[in-house]
């Protein structure tokens, strides 16, 4: 009787450690990786996304065009799957639940495998189709076209931006959408931003992330009610430096012309040098219309002017408002640039906030070609 029980125990505890075994299993999150071959002996490390930072956790060495992860922590978090060869970006973000989740690490990775990657990979999938229908809309009616057709391009752009928003708030109770939605912040233009920030939960208002960007579209917001104000306002003349030293007015340039487009640049500002080329067709097919093309920079440094000017702008007319834009900011609002505004002959802003493609639609509305 006594061998009975004691077997009786002994099984007992050997089946409570195989459940308890079992239900560990359950808890562990195992990552197969799929690379091509030429990258064997390399190494693959998977690191625990931390805000802007990556805390290592692991590393293996692939093998046969392949490498594994496995362990039962960090579930719930975001990792980063990254090949460590400095002539390949390859890496994959992951989230890490338990099951078996399947990388593969190409010049576009993705995981999948499990209901979280698998969601995040669906919406990779669909992000990455509607911007590729936008390049080409862009590509085949509005770059380097004089009579841009931004329609059909504006429309695929507010559509992405509503997918975005959309998918990211759908999910904002699991963690694709919460990681989503802290990591897009301020990517693109929300105009119910405010209405949907009060149906996000209470951990992803007060993060600082969300917290800074809060503050800053409340700026944003203040100042593009600000430029919208400006228009139909006369503005007060302002006096700037020429290319030789020399003091003018605004108004000089509005004398004998109909239209003055001013464009707010600086030699530090890499979008603004890559869309002065952009408004030399303008010039071209305007300039006898009665169209004056000025551009005034925000340098604080005459000599840092005078290089970008020769070197990327010798073809047009040029001032400086060496105060890094405050007498600027006088009688024009704005916080970023490039930034375009165009004005009447009577100095009147008539449209603000531009650049060469709705200058272009602004131009044709005007003149009606």
């Amino acid at each position: 009787m006594k061998h009975t029980v004691l077997s009786i125990l002994v099984l007992t505890a050997l089946f409570s450690s195989i459940l308890h075994a079992e239900t560990c299993n359950k808890d562990v999150y195992s990552i197969t990786g799929a690379i091509s071959g030429k990258f064997n002996g390399k190494e693959v490390s998977l690191s625990l996304i931390s805000g802007d930072s990556l805390l290592p956790l692991s590393a293996d060495t692939i093998q046969n065009a392949a490498f594994s992860f496995k362990g039962n922590g960090y579930l719930n978090n975001v990792v980063k799957v990254i090949l460590n060869d400095p002539e390949h970006d390859y890496s994959c973000e992951v989230f890490l639940e338990k099951g078996n989740i399947q990388v593969t690490l190409d010049s576009i990775s993705h995981a999948k495998g499990t209901h979280l990657n698998d969601l995040y990979a669906a919406y990779q999938s669909e992000y990455r189709l509607r911007a590729s229908i936008a390049e080409k809309e862009f590509a085949t009616n509005i770059q380097g076209k004089d009579d841009p057709k931004t329609e059909r391009f504006e429309s695929l752009l507010k559509g992405i931006d509503a997918y975005m928003s959309k998918f990211q708030l759908d999910n904002i109770n699991n963690a694709v959408g919460k990681y989503l939605y802290v990591k897009e912040i301020g990517r693109f233009w929300d105009p119910s931003f405010w209405k949907n920030y009060e149906r996000l939960p209470s951990d992803i208002k007060s993060h600082p992330k969300v917290q800074n960007y809060c503050m800053r579209r409340r700026e944003m917001d203040e100042m593009k009610l600000a430029m919208e104000k400006q228009i139909g306002q006369k503005i007060k003349d302002i006096q700037l430096l020429t290319m030789d030293s020399s003091q003018v007015r605004l108004s000089d340039y509005l004398k004998d012309h109909d239209y003055l487009y001013i464009d707010i640049w600086a030699s530090w500002c890499g979008p603004c040098i890559q869309e002065i080329p952009k408004l030399k067709s303008i010039q071209k097919k305007y300039k006898d219309k009665g169209l004056k093309i000025v551009l005034v920079s925000i340098d604080k440094e005459f000599t840092s002017w005078i290089r970008a000017i020769n070197e990327h702008a010798s073809d047009y007319d040029h001032l400086i408002d060496l105060t890094g834009g405050k007498i600027l900011n006088q009688e024009f609002s704005f916080s970023m640039i490039p930034h375009g505004i165009l004005l009447n002959h009577e100095g009147v802003i008539i449209a603000n906030n531009l650049w060469n493609v709705s200058l272009k639609k602004k131009l044709i509305e005007i003149y009606g070609e």
